[in-house]
This record gives C-alpha cells, structure tokens and sequence, in this order.
C-alpha cells in the first residue's frame, strides 16, 4: 500500500477530526503567520494541508493565493467541500517527496509532514 492509498483509508475511517494534529483553529500557526506579517497579499502554499482548517482562516483573512498539497485526495476532497471550492484556492494531489513545485510561493507552511 503507498503513502495515498493509506492516508484516504484513515480519512474515510476516522475523518478529519480524528487525526492527532487535528485543530479546529490552528492558533499557532496564524500566530507565526502574523510575526512573518503575512498579508492576503502573499501567496501561501499549506503542505500536507489535507482537510486542515488552516485553508478556512486564511480565506477569512482576505488571502486569494493558497495553495493546499496533500497526498491525500479523500482529506482534499474533504476541504474543498466543506469551503464550496473557492477559485482562489489551488488543490494539489500529489506526494511532496515526488513533486516538482511549478511556481515560487512567498510562505510554505507545514504543521504536521516534515517533522
């Protein structure tokens, strides 16, 4: 079994909120987000993003450059339903130690994949 096909199973079988860096707000990383002064103006790539709520704030926030990668299309699939598919989100199914980026961006955030 790859890294895909095992984390679609733990998301159909325990969903978002069952996993252990599960945060309903992700406190601390806005925080580190706003002593880097990150504004909706700078491009934002979450790895490992997944279903994480992190996509949901910065949205909020005004940002209209995200991206989310993960290797997981049931955790994206999760996301992007839950905020309705906005235009101003980029969905990346791929794994990270596979992925060529195709473009800069101004923040690559990681909460829980290159620990």
């Amino acid at each position: 079994m790859g890294a895909a096909e095992h984390w679609d199973g733990r998301y159909r079988t325990i969903g978002e909120s069952s996993v252990s860096w599960y945060e309903k707000t992700p406190v601390v990383s806005l925080a580190l987000l706003d002593q880097l002064d990150v504004t909706p103006e700078d491009s934002v790539l979450d790895v490992g993003g997944g279903a994480s709520r992190l996509v949901d704030h910065l949205l909020e926030r005004g940002h209209r450059d995200v991206a989310v990668l993960d290797v997981s299309a049931v955790a994206l699939g999760e996301a992007r339903n839950r905020l309705g598919d906005p235009p101003t989100v980029e969905w990346i199914n791929r794994d990270l130690l596979a992925w060529e980026p195709p473009r800069r961006w101004s923040v690559w955030h990681d909460r829980a994949v290159l620990h």
